[in-house]
């Protein structure tokens, strides 16, 4: 007699070498989102604060504008909260930041502070935490600019 195969072949089961960490996952996706719901919720204020305008002269109401974001950055103290990013600093930063960004579409002579407004937002996105050498620069950067106005 000759012996037959099994035509299906034997499974075993194997246990996987690590399990995902679930609430670490879905941490990050909430402050994720978290993020972006303040980054397009501010941009959507801030251009409707900034279509608006003051309703005369359409600089007066950019100039305004940029005095507001720059309010908010100067009462903006440290964006991290121990370990843990402080959303009520970060909410007010990015609000400037939104503000901002209408206002240099409207005037060239704000896009550096626009530009470093929102760079610090997006280092925030990126990494959930507002530190390192490069937000700290361009935080700097924010604060000077706003000075000179």
């Amino acid at each position: 007699m000759s012996q037959v195969e099994d035509p299906v072949p034997s499974v075993q089961a194997v246990e996987p070498d690590a399990v995902v960490a679930g609430p670490k996952r879905r941490w990050g996706m909430l402050l994720s989102g978290f993020v972006a719901g303040v980054v397009v919720g501010t941009g959507a204020v801030g251009l409707t604060w900034a279509s608006t305008g003051s309703g005369g002269d359409p600089a007066a109401g950019v100039d305004g504008d940029a005095a507001t974001a720059c309010s908010l950055v100067r009462r903006t103290g440290s964006m991290s909260a121990g370990s843990q990013l402080d959303f009520d600093q970060f909410g007010r930063w990015s609000s400037a930041s939104a503000l901002m960004q209408s206002a240099s579409h409207d005037n060239v002579r704000y896009k550096p502070l626009a530009n470093a407004l929102a760079r610090t937002v997006e280092i925030v996105a990126a990494t959930y935490k507002a530190e390192g050498a490069e937000f700290e620069e361009h935080v700097r950067q924010a604060r000077a600019l706003c000075a000179g106005l």
